[in-house]
């Protein structure tokens, strides 16, 4: 159940009328964005665990910094 900035319940019906913007797009096109901006940062985000990684193993001078 959705609630508005009042605590009152929303209904469904109301929020298909409101002109929000996100009707403008079908709802495939939505979660393939999404899915397409996950993909995204998780290899972004492994992509920094892996050098944080190699910074931290590095013999001479390790940086456990990124790693934490």
């Amino acid at each position: 159940m959705l609630l508005d900035k009042f605590g009152n319940a929303i209904r469904s019906q109301a929020l298909s009328q409101k002109n929000t913007g996100y009707n403008k797009k079908k709802p495939t096109d939505l979660i393939a964005n999404i899915a397409q901006t996950f993909k995204d940062r998780s290899r972004k985000d492994v992509g920094k665990w892996r050098t944080a990684i190699q910074l931290a193993e590095h013999p001479t001078k390790p940086m456990r910094q990124p790693l934490m």
